[in-house]
C-alpha cells in the first residue's frame, strides 16, 4: 500500500460549500460537523486504505438548497447534532440563488444537486465567476468536487467553460478571459461517497490523475485537501474515472443491497411468530455482517469464511443450498452490473 501523504505544507483552514445538498449532501454535512483530525489516506488498487491524523480544519460550511422547506430540513439536522468538547465548523444556509456568493467565498465547492440539474447550476454566471481564480486564504485554485452519478469531469468542464453563444467580439478577442486561462480554472475532482458519511464510515472513491491510479507526494495541494476532507468521513480509495460506474455500484448503491440482506436475515429469525424479537434479530444480523466484513478486511477470502462456517450435512450448508436454489448470489451480481450499466448509460446520454 502507498505511504500516507503528509499534509504539513497545506493551508490548514478552509471554507467549503455544499451546493444544493440533497440526501447524500446532508450525510456529508453531518459527518463533517463531527470531523476527526485525519491525515488523508492514499491507496493503490490492491491495498486497503487506512486513515491517520491530520491538522486540516474546516472553518465554515455553506449549504445551499433549492426550496425554503429544505432550509428547515437542514436546520433540524443541525439541531439534532451536538458535539460537546469538539470544535465544529460554523454553518450557513442559503437558497440556491446564493450559489455564486457561496462559491466565491469557498476554497472547496461540493456539487450535490440532482445530475439533471448540474448544467443550469454551473452555467449560472455568478457560479462560474465564483469558481474562477484563486482562494483568498490559500492562494490556490478553487476546487469543484462533484458527487453526481453519471456526470464526467469532461462534461463538467464543457458546461463551465464552453461558450454557448459566442459573439464576433469573442472570436476577435486577443486577451484571453479568465475562463480561457487554464491557470484560473478550478480543479475538478469526482467523488463517490455514501450515506455512511454521516457517521464517518463512508468509503469514498476519488478520481485519480489521468496518468496514474495512485497519488504521488508531488500531487497538487488542492487534490490533497480533497483527500483529507473525505478522510474525515471514512476511508478513501483512488480509481481512474473510467471505473466509476462499477465503483459507484459497489461504494454507494450496494449499501441498499446489504441493508435488504440484513433485514431479510433478521426477518427469517422471526419466522412463524416464534422467533426472536425484531430489535434483537436486527442487532444480531447487523453485527454478524460487520464481523464478516472485518474478517474479509483482515485478509480472509470470502470463500474461506464460508468454508470455516459451513460443514457437510450441517445447518449452515442447508441454508447455503437454499440461497443457491433461489439464485441469491446471481441476483447480487446482476444488481451490481445493472447499477453500473445504468450509471454508464446516464453518462453517455448527457452531452459531453
Amino acid at each position: 500500500m502507498s505511504a500516507p501523504v503528509r499534509v504539513a505544507e497545506l493551508h490548514r483552514c478552509f471554507k467549503a460549500t455544499l451546493i444544493v445538498a440533497g440526501k447524500l449532501g446532508t450525510s456529508l454535512l453531518q459527518g463533517l460537523l463531527f470531523h476527526r483530525r485525519l491525515e488523508p489516506s492514499v491507496s493503490n488498487l490492491s491495498g486497503p486504505p487506512s486513515p491517520s491524523h491530520s491538522f486540516l480544519e474546516i472553518s465554515h460550511i455553506c449549504v445551499t438548497v433549492r426550496h425554503p422547506a429544505s432550509v428547515t430540513r437542514i436546520q433540524e439536522t443541525l439541531r439534532s447534532i451536538s458535539a460537546p468538547h469538539r470544535p465544529t465548523p460554523s454553518v450557513s444556509i442559503l437558497l440556491q440563488d446564493g450559489n455564486g456568493v457561496a462559491a466565491q467565498e469557498s476554497d472547496v465547492v461540493i456539487l450535490g444537486c440532482k445530475p439533471s440539474a448540474f448544467s443550469a447550476i454551473l452555467q449560472d454566471s455568478a457560479v462560474r465567476q465564483g469558481l474562477l481564480g484563486v482562494s483568498k486564504r490559500s492562494g490556490k485554485r478553487k476546487v469543484l468536487v462533484s458527487i453526481l452519478g453519471g456526470v464526467s469531469i469532461a462534461q463538467l468542464e464543457s458546461c463551465l467553460y464552453a461558450s454557448p453563444n459566442p459573439t464576433p467580439q469573442d472570436a476577435t478577442e486577443e486577451t484571453p478571459s479568465d475562463e480561457q486561462d487554464p491557470r484560473s480554472r478550478c480543479i475538478i475532482i469526482r467523488a463517490i461517497p455514501n450515506i455512511a458519511a454521516r457517521i464517518q464510515e463512508s468509503v469514498t472513491i476519488l478520481s485519480s490523475p489521468p496518468a496514474s491510479s495512485t497519488l504521488s507526494s508531488t500531487m497538487d495541494d488542492s487534490a490533497m485537501v480533497v483527500n483529507a476532507l473525505f478522510s474525515h468521513l471514512g476511508l478513501v480509495k483512488h480509481l481512474p474515472e473510467s471505473q466509476f460506474a462499477r465503483a459507484s455500484a459497489l461504494a454507494a448503491s450496494s449499501l441498499a443491497f446489504y441493508a435488504r440482506v440484513i433485514a431479510a436475515a433478521a426477518d427469517g429469525a422471526m419466522a412463524d411468530g416464534e422467533g426472536l424479537a425484531w430489535d434483537d434479530a436486527l442487532w444480531i444480523a447487523a453485527y454478524a455482517a460487520r464481523g464478516t466484513s472485518a474478517l474479509v478486511l483482515a485478509g480472509e477470502e470470502p470463500e474461506a469464511v464460508v468454508r470455516a462456517v459451513a460443514t457437510k450435512g450441517g445447518s449452515t450448508m442447508a441454508g447455503l443450498e437454499v440461497m443457491a436454489q433461489r439464485g441469491v448470489e446471481e441476483a447480487v451480481r446482476e444488481a451490481i452490473k445493472e447499477c453500473g450499466r445504468v450509471t454508464e448509460g446516464l453518462n453517455n446520454a448527457r452531452p459531453g
